[in-house]
């Protein structure tokens, strides 16, 4: 085994089958799941539905990491790592979730991402996870200042508090308030958010280091080239790039694990279109995936800012 999609035979949520992504991908090194929200297939309407507040969302996308998890003997208490993308308007209840969350999860690390809205309507939140006691690397608590000099002073002394050094980063991405200037001289990606998630105005970094040398996942990521026309043209420039930061590691699209996509407003009305991409170029099984609608991106004209994070070749 080296990629293997999670397909449970109990899913009741919707047919997962039909989309070019797995709801999940097991590895030798853990598990990676793909985004999700509360959105359900209601038979008496015959239409994909999402209801309910922050909390009971979180409870059914909770239920729907469970039943995804089946297939790898693994449940909620094993995840190492979530990823909360919560819609601005729903800051007030995150108190609430918090509250909520500590009761079905184990010690698991959380970092809250503040978006403009969802791709599904009515959705409050969306979330990602993952298992990666045996990838050799640690996620960093998530660091919140209010300037990028300050942002930057913080990481230094993450990064001494573990003993370790630029060399171990293998993801460094930056979550910025509008008219807030970014860390400069990293390669990232770089997104603009309506908030933090204390609702301040702010830089937010989330980051990923190698606790081994021989770690096998890499973290890779492009922002879309204003220069070309469309959301269509920037996601597959954007992964063409990808596939060449993977070649360079000594990995290959066909070790892609999970990407996530920061879809600028600008672009949302063709997003749909991308999933042609997405087919030319991947195969089954499909990376899981998440995608979220920030409030842009410093550059005027990205519409997209694409994450992967992928397996280095036997």
């Amino acid at each position: 085994m080296q990629l293997k999609p999670l397909e449970p035979d109990d899913y009741p949520f919707f047919d997962y089958r039909r989309f070019t992504f797995s709801l999940g991908i097991e590895t030798p090194e853990g598990v990676w799941l793909s985004g999700s929200t509360a959105v359900r297939h209601d038979p008496e309407t015959k239409a994909m539905v999402v209801q309910g507040g922050l909390v009971t969302q979180a409870a059914v996308i909770f239920e729907k990491m469970e039943a995804a998890l089946v297939p790898a003997g693994r449940s909620l208490r094993d995840l190492t790592r979530l990823v909360r993308y919560v819609r601005s308007d729903a800051i007030a209840d995150l108190t609430f979730l918090d509250a909520y969350q500590r009761t079905v999860l184990g010690d698991v690390v959380v970092s809250t991402i503040i978006v403009e809205r969802l791709l599904r309507d009515h959705a409050l939140v969306e979330m990602d996870a993952a298992i990666t006691t045996d990838a050799g690397q640690e996620t960093l608590p998530s660091i919140i200042a209010s300037s990028a000099q300050a942002a930057e002073e913080a990481f230094a002394g993450e990064l001494a508090s573990r003993g370790s050094d630029e060399g171990s980063v293998l993801r460094f991405a930056q979550f910025l308030t509008d008219k807030v200037p970014p860390v400069n001289g990293r390669q990232s990606i770089t997104v603009v958010c309506p908030s933090l998630p204390n609702g301040s105005s702010g830089l937010q970094i989330e980051a990923t280091l190698a606790k081994r040398a021989d770690s096998r996942i890499i973290h890779v990521g492009a922002m879309g080239d204003p220069s070309i026309e469309g959301i269509v043209g920037q996601c597959r420039d954007a992964l063409s790039r990808i596939e060449a930061q993977l070649d360079t590691a000594g990995a290959s699209m066909g070790g892609v694990i999970k990407t996530t996509e920061f879809i600028a407003p600008q672009g949302l009305s063709d997003y749909r279109d991308t999933a042609t991409v997405r087919r030319d170029t991947f195969a089954a099984p499909y990376p899981a995936a998440t995608g979220v609608i920030c409030k842009g991106f410093p550059e005027p004209g990205c519409l997209i800012a694409i994450e992967a994070i992928a397996r280095i070749n036997d």
